[in-house]
């Protein structure tokens, strides 16, 4: 399976992550996460349509941990 994509921000708002998504989602169903506080990730899944539908609580991460 594929677990992440990721457009540069360089070539956002070419509608690159729409044409992936669009593909994508022509294989079947596919979760779109994003980060807490990842505004743009979330912007980005609402303006595909989608809604948050799952919380997930964890212990607080090393700020300096991209992951």
């Amino acid at each position: 399976g594929l677990a992440l994509i990721y457009v540069h921000p360089n070539f956002r708002r070419q509608r690159i992550g729409t044409s992936i998504y669009a593909a994508l989602q022509e294989q079947g169903p596919i979760e779109l996460w994003a980060k807490p506080g990842d505004r743009t990730a979330k912007s980005f899944a609402e303006s595909l349509g989608l809604k948050a539908r799952l919380l997930v609580m964890s212990a607080e991460q090393d700020p300096n941990d991209e992951e």
